[in-house]
């Protein structure tokens, strides 16, 4: 028999599926078995550090400064105790089946999320029972059946991953030393407060605090622009005045005096300016990279008004319940290029799922996000958030799903549309103080992948003016007025 332990439940239904045979659940068991296969699921950490009284009963005393600090040579582990969402299969009995398994199983397949956290949740359970058998990892976060069948082909030795589990843990015997001795420190010296500190909470609460205390006392102060009107050719064309870098009636870089402004008003109008340079260039736009899970966030708490922990509670049902998309908890926005080997039958699978087909779509566009070289292994388990090579209806999500759903889907489709080509103008005149007047303009001439971002959150119009319509090259300007902006 091999045994396979895995992180969720839902993870153990998607490794059956890719797996040849019949799954057979044992009745009163919380395990199932497919061919030469066991399957079982923890469910978060079966196992914690142990409380300081798990050492010596006199550390039970909260009260008693002379204890501290408190620290030991070893930090050991002890079964967590049963919490009210588990209460039908505590850690310790699902602790007491995994264990049972380990001694009948050929070897086991460690199927942790490909994290940090995921590698300790299992390693701490085979440490727990002093297993001495092979350990394979299955490194993937991709719950489509083809790619867990290759996952499954392309097992690894579970000793190269081992060095992430024990990071997990020195974090969080870090936490434990910050939070068991500065907690209670705190605590004594201001009795009868309870004052908890955490080694990531109380470090966060303080830039909290530091930004409360900044915005309290911040003092508003007026500043002033100069705005221009010209006219070159019949064209009225906006511009600012920028002063030059070192006159010294500015405070970091502007300028805080209504009536010198106002002298700068007076010095551009009714002037007319000789040498105003128009330029102009031409610049690709490559679309913006697939989602992270803190650029998906950002996304849509702007578009849909969606808070943080709302966008992760939806990200993790696309993941679960429908196979949707790739691991969402991720910081990275690259792909690999083995997920660029496989975009065809991704992009297929979109294209039959949204049922929606951009008319420059290209599959042999290869776009900036598909790079080993910025991915944390070439099996794709941290890469950017992007949609699975799966059949999925999405009649049957909800509305927030959906739209995060195609959001993901939109941003993954970019990566195969051509960039954008706008025109850039610029208008730049010197003047007699050593400021200068400067315009600028962007217009697209081709829209690319901006054809389907349309009213977008992330992406900023064109900002057309009528120096759009001039040649580049040189011309005399009449200031037609020139006002002050408070």
């Amino acid at each position: 028999m091999k045994l396979i332990i895995a992180e969720k439940p839902m993870l153990v239904s998607a490794i059956s599926d890719a797996i040849p045979g019949e799954k057979r659940c044992i009745a009163g068991s919380t395990w199932v078995t497919k061919g030469d296969y066991t399957l079982i699921s923890v469910f978060g950490h079966l196992l914690t550090l142990k409380e300081p009284e798990d050492y010596d009963e006199r550390y039970a005393d909260r009260s008693d400064v002379s204890l501290l600090p408190l620290y030991f040579e070893d930090w050991g582990m002890k079964v967590k105790p049963p919490d009210e969402k588990h209460k039908d299969s505590p850690p310790e009995k699902r602790l007491n089946e995994i264990g049972k398994l380990l001694t009948q199983c050929e070897f086991v397949i460690h199927a942790g999320d490909p994290d940090e956290e995921g590698q300790l949740l299992i390693d701490e359970i085979l440490r727990w029972f002093n297993y001495q058998g092979k350990v394979y990892r299955l490194d993937t976060l991709d719950t489509t059946p083809d790619a867990m069948r290759y996952a499954m082909a392309h097992l690894h030795d579970n000793k190269n991953y081992e060095s992430a589990g024990w990071s997990a843990y020195a974090r969080s015997v870090a936490d434990a030393m910050v939070g068991y001795n500065l907690s209670r420190y705190f605590s004594i010296i201001n009795a009868p407060a309870l004052l908890p500190v955490g080694r990531v909470q109380t470090a966060t609460m303080g830039l909290v605090c530091q930004r409360d205390a900044l915005i309290e006392g911040h003092h508003k102060v007026q500043y002033y622009e100069v705005a221009a009107e010209l006219d070159i050719d019949g064209q009225r064309i906006g511009a600012m005045y920028i002063p030059a870098k070192d006159d010294l009636n500015l405070e970091d870089g502007r300028i805080l005096n209504r009536t010198y402004a106002e002298t700068k008003a007076a010095m551009i109008r009714d002037e007319m300016l000789q040498n105003v340079i128009v330029s102009r260039k031409t610049v690709d736009e490559q679309p913006p990279l697939p989602f992270n899970l803190s650029k998906l966030t950002s996304y849509c708490g702007r578009k849909f008004g969606y808070s943080p922990m709302e966008v992760m509670n939806i990200t993790q049902s696309l993941r679960d319940n429908y196979k949707a998309i790739s691991y969402n908890r991720t910081d990275c926005q690259y792909l690999t290029e083995r997920q660029y080997a496989q975009s065809g039958a991704t992009m297929d699978a979109v294209i039959r799922n949204i049922r929606f087909k951009p008319k420059q779509l290209d599959m042999s566009i290869k776009s900036r996000c598909f790079s080993d070289k910025y991915t944390t292994d070439s099996d794709g388990a941290h890469t950017a958030i992007i949609p699975q090579a799966i059949q999925v209806d999405v009649g049957k999500m909800t509305e927030q799903e959906r739209n995060v759903y195609l959001a993901i889907c939109k941003y993954y489709m970019a990566q195969f549309l051509p960039p954008a080509k706008k025109e850039k103008s610029r208008l730049t005149v010197s003047l007699v103080d050593g400021g200068n007047l400067t315009s600028t303009a962007t217009k697209t001439v081709s829209p690319g992948y901006l054809s389907i971002f349309k009213k977008d959150a992330d992406i900023e119009p064109d900002d057309v003016s009528p120096l759009c319509a001039l040649a580049p090259g040189t011309y005399t300007a009449d200031v037609k007025d020139a006002v002050v902006l408070e």
